[in-house]
């Protein structure tokens, strides 16, 4: 697929919609790089906020399903019969699949979210992993005890360990011929088809993050948990220019006679998000790809709002002009503006045909954004290309990759 992909100061390769730009040092930065903080964590279910910032699972009887991870509908079921008159079972089903699963008759559970916590603790998948667990804090405690001069002091080993280890490696032999990764209990007895218990519902946390290279705060989330509000963003289309590949079929029908193109070149898009600033950039690539040798200038006319009919039509007329010419609707049947907006481009096109014909020069170009042709040398499956950007306040580098 034909894509140019920015590239982070960590060099993490992502889109125009994943960088972020600090407006104090003016450098990009993606949230691989990006520093975070949680600030808080809530249940997507409940939408209750937990102050333990450790959490993992919501306790409030929430329940996901271990197939899809969708919400469980609980039903508690009251028995009828005398015998147990205060026992009752309950009933998990998933909104969406066809998982569910019923719990045998007890008294009343104060909570479900323990009830099931017990019900796993008696499994073979959970006495295997406390097995481990007890297994590799021994091996463990015994390698550093190892790893000292000292002698090794029996007592303070763990009692539940069997008395030949420690006689063994007093002897002096080896750990690795004394510890068995599978001791505890043999992994076969357990079945991949057991009956599945419902999932606690996992907490989803929220995150503030800030720039890598200054510290100064990018984003900030509303903390509450029933609110999905931006306090503050900073996102790439506030500075960053939006660049991106026009394939050659949607180009050709305009500019075939004044620009022939081939498979040999590259259509470039390039869009200045500033609309106060005027933006120059200057394109460098190795030596398998031959970029313009000259600066390319992208300004933007300003279009103040206002509550008249005709400043509404202008802005319509400013937003077609910021439109490049091959994502234009040509069909007879469009709106006024659009056929008016067609009209104008292809007059713009007659006049560039008339004049001398420039090597590597603009293909398009309108309101806020260029098209400049890129022609392949050696054919590769990747080309890096660099980006000096320079507006009336700063200067920016862009480094990216160009895939074919």
């Amino acid at each position: 697929m034909v894509q140019f992909l920015y590239r982070s100061g960590c060099g993490c390769e992502c889109s125009y919609m994943e960088l972020s730009l600090c407006s104090k040092c003016h450098l990009s930065s993606c949230q691989e790089c990006q520093g975070y903080e949680i600030i808080s964590k809530y249940c997507p279910q409940c939408e209750k906020d937990t102050s333990k910032k450790d959490a993992v699972y919501c306790h409030r009887n929430c329940f996901q399903c271990p197939r899809c991870n969708m919400s469980l509908k609980i039903i508690s079921n009251k028995e009828e019969s005398e015998a147990a008159p205060n026992k009752r079972s309950y009933s998990f089903k998933c909104q969406g699949c066809d998982w569910s699963y019923c719990t045998s008759k007890v008294e009343k559970v104060k909570s479900l979210t323990k009830y099931v916590m017990e019900l796993e603790s008696l499994t073979e998948y959970h006495k295997r992993f406390q097995s481990l667990l007890e297994f590799y804090q021994t091996k463990n405690s015994v390698s550093k005890l190892m790893a000292k001069q000292a002698a090794i002091d029996f007592q303070s080993l763990d009692r539940k360990g069997p008395d030949t280890w420690w006689k063994r490696i007093a002897n002096g032999e080896s750990l690795w011929k004394i510890m068995d990764e599978e001791s505890p209990i043999q992994s076969e007895t357990l079945m991949d088809d057991v009956d599945t218990f419902p999932r606690l519902c996992k907490l989803r946390p929220k995150y503030n993050y800030s720039c890598p290279y200054c510290k100064r705060s990018l984003t900030k989330l509303d903390p509450k948990a029933d609110v999905l509000k931006w306090l503050k963003t900073s996102p790439a289309y506030n500075g960053i220019p939006r660049i991106s590949v026009i394939f050659h079929p949607m180009l050709k029908q305009k500019c075939q006679q004044k620009f022939p193109l081939d498979d040999s070149t590259v259509l470039l898009h390039m869009e200045n998000t500033r609309q106060e600033h005027n933006m120059t950039v200057k394109v460098n690539a190795e030596e398998s790809l031959l970029v313009p040798d000259y600066e390319v200038k992208i300004t933007f006319s300003n279009l103040k709002q206002s509550g008249s009919h005709k400043d509404h039509v202008k802005q319509l007329q400013g937003i077609l002009r910021s439109m490049p010419t091959c994502l234009l609707d040509t069909s007879p049947d469009v709106d006024k503006l659009m056929r008016v907006e067609n009209t104008r481009r292809l007059g713009q096109l007659n006049k560039a045909v008339t004049q001398p014909v420039e090597y590597l020069q603009i293909i398009d170009e309108g309101d806020g954004w260029v098209v400049i042709p890129l022609k392949i040398i050696n054919r590769k499956c990747q080309y890096e290309l660099n980006f000096l950007v320079h507006f009336d306040d700063w200067d920016m580098g862009i480094t990216g990759t160009l895939y074919l």
